[in-house]
């Protein structure tokens, strides 16, 4: 099986942040308290400064597609998992076992299995 690499996005990443958490937001709706026709209007600042506010983490196959995405709210003590999604055609596949359920290293690579 393709091993998972979880990687923290930064502020250039925003165009990854979107796409991911639109095909989200369409895929899943009732999913998140956010609305696909909101964030659809979305500019690059909002984008931005919505990656400034949350420790957000994309997993990726090692061919680099991104096949998920998962927010970390920083909370007193440790963080708070939001927003997470992970591709349909992912799931299943131990992308999310039990034992990658914890705050990511960056560049961490995982063999589910």
């Amino acid at each position: 099986m393709n091993p998972v690499s979880i990687d923290r996005l930064a502020g250039d990443d925003w165009q990854t942040l979107r796409d991911l958490r639109l095909a989200a937001l369409q895929e899943s709706p009732h999913a998140f308290w956010a609305k696909l026709s909101d964030e659809r209007r979305y500019n690059r600042e909002q984008w931005t400064s919505f990656l400034g506010a949350v420790a957000w983490c994309v997993a990726r196959r090692d061919n680099g597609h991104a096949i998920g995405v998962a927010g970390l709210l920083q909370e007193d003590p440790g963080a708070e998992l939001i927003g997470m999604w992970v591709d349909p055609d992912e799931r299943g596949r131990g992308c999310v076992s039990p034992r990658h359920r914890t705050d990511p290293a960056p560049g961490a690579v995982f063999t589910p299995g």
